[in-house]
């Protein structure tokens, strides 16, 4: 466990910096998707779009674990039925939004799969923890927290997606009751990621 005070505490719709926080750990648990299809202009846009609240990415949905007040992780959930973004993510016609939409496409069998839920689940869209805090046990009180939250909010199950190649994330879902039971086609354009689909029953 870390060596200072661990506080979690919701994400505030009101803070530039948590708001960079949420985009920040959507990227990271991406393996960077945002920054390979948006280039440069990837956190601009992430902001935005994590700033508009009402879906699954939005800041309100976010959840911050600090120690000695400096944020060490970030995970944002939601119940699968909360609608993704718009995948056109609020940009303009243009070279961003044709070069998405193209990766967007050829990655189509791999999106429809992460789109794929099932009734009263709880799903963990994003976790993400500093690199300096990544033995200190952050990631495994996120996880607890993300669980906690699913059970008061009456869920029957929670689900997450893991990159295939994560061996040491996969290790740390298992020993905290997730098994896997599907795994998805590989988005050729994405770098070929593949990911497990896992889930465990809340109670």
């Amino acid at each position: 466990m870390a060596s200072g005070a661990l506080v979690m505490r919701d994400a505030r719709s009101d803070s530039a910096e948590d708001i960079a926080n949420v985009s920040w750990a959507l990227e990271t648990a991406t393996g960077k998707m945002f920054s390979m299809m948006l280039g440069r202009r990837w956190q601009e846009v992430m902001n935005a779009v994590v700033a508009t609240s009402g879906h699954a990415w939005s800041v309100e949905r976010g959840r911050i674990a600090e120690v000695d007040g400096r944020v060490a992780g970030v995970t944002v959930s939601a119940p699968a039925a909360t609608p993704v973004p718009d995948p056109a993510l609020g940009l303009g016609w243009g070279w961003p939004r044709l070069r998405m939409t193209a990766v967007a496409f050829a990655g189509l069998p791999f999106l429809r799969f992460m789109e794929s839920h099932v009734d009263q689940e709880w799903y963990l869209t994003a976790i993400a923890v500093r690199a300096p805090m990544r033995t200190a046990g952050v990631g495994s009180a996120l996880l607890a927290d993300f669980l906690q939250r699913g059970r008061d909010q009456n869920l029957v199950t929670a689900a997450l997606d893991v990159d295939a190649s994560n061996t040491g994330a996969e290790r740390l879902y298992r020993s905290n009751g997730f098994t896997v039971y599907d795994t998805s086609p590989p988005a050729w354009l994405m770098g070929g990621i593949r990911v497990k689909r896992m889930h465990r029953v809340l109670g």
